[in-house]
């Protein structure tokens, strides 16, 4: 919905994973998405590396796009079975609970990880993904003074937390 709020005139400023067409975005920082499963899911059962037929083949969690006009299915493997929830936390708790596998941000299941709830998945190629985030303003020349401040605001917390162009 990113593109759409700034289309459409209801976002001064948007952070996404891209900078939509007829905007200029500035850089913030790169997430880290590692697939995973619950530890008893029947992938980690296979006990090699995991193909993306392998994949296909089970139920993967997707985090439906907010837009309404233009939904996207970024991340979607053309698994068989797909469940599509509205928040990240409804995913992490799904894939917990052993309902599928997902691809999820690295840094929002630290906890998950450390305490056995998930389990990366031993994938052949490309066992991580990285997605760049950007900070777009919906009209620069014309942003208003807080418009402008919390701009900076973020670009300055996505500098003090990951280094300019570091991966979060």
């Amino acid at each position: 919905g990113t593109d759409e709020a700034l289309l459409e005139g209801r976002a001064d400023l948007a952070i996404g994973n891209h900078v939509p067409t007829g905007f200029l975005g500035t850089p913030l920082l790169s997430l880290r998405f590692i697939a995973v499963a619950h530890p008893d899911h029947a992938l980690h059962q296979l006990a090699r590396p995991l193909e993306l037929s392998d994949l296909r083949k089970h139920r993967q969690i997707v985090i439906r796009d907010s837009g309404q006009t233009r939904r996207r299915d970024s991340g979607w493997l053309g698994a068989e079975q797909r469940w599509t929830v509205d928040q990240l936390t409804t995913s992490i708790k799904a894939i917990a609970s052993g309902y599928g596998f997902a691809w999820l941000p690295a840094d929002h299941i630290q906890s998950e990880l450390a305490q056995g709830l998930l389990r990366p998945l031993n994938l052949q190629d490309r066992g991580e993904r990285t997605v760049p985030t950007y900070l777009v303003l919906a009209d620069p020349e014309h942003a208003g003074p807080a418009t402008r401040q919390l701009a900076q605001l973020i670009r300055d917390e996505a500098v003090r937390c990951c280094g300019a162009g570091d991966t979060a």
